[in-house]
């Protein structure tokens, strides 16, 4: 879907909540189109399909999330990780590595080729 449409899809508050639900790991970028991290945000974005990519320009959704910038929503452990690293798709790519696959895990298909990418 994102390879024939927007590599980011802007989405209402109530929308983010179902695709958070629905998918196992989200990227979401809070804050106007202008902010750097968008930028970096939308780059990884077209790059990268391990992800579903959304954005929010809405300042109460974001109050809501608790954060101003992109946040890794998945549905293990720490459901909600906010990044504070530099805007650039690489520092995103770099931070969201590790955070993939759960610390304890039964190994299965959809965990290997996190583990062995490396």
């Amino acid at each position: 879907m994102k390879k024939t449409g927007p590599p980011s899809t802007e989405a209402t508050c109530d929308e983010l909540k179902t695709h958070i639900a629905d998918n196992k790991l989200v990227i979401v970028h809070f804050g106007a189109e202008s902010d750097a991290a968008r930028k970096a945000h939308t780059e990884f974005a077209q790059s990268d399909d391990k992800f579903r990519f959304f954005h929010n320009s809405d300042a109460e959704c974001a109050k809501s999330y608790g954060h101003t910038g992109i946040s890794l929503f998945r549905t293990f452990e720490d459901t909600q990780i906010n990044f504070s690293g530099d805007n650039t798709a690489d520092a995103i790519k770099e931070w969201t590595g590790p955070l993939t696959i759960p610390t304890v895990f039964a190994f299965e298909e959809s965990h290997i080729e996190p583990i062995f990418d490396k």
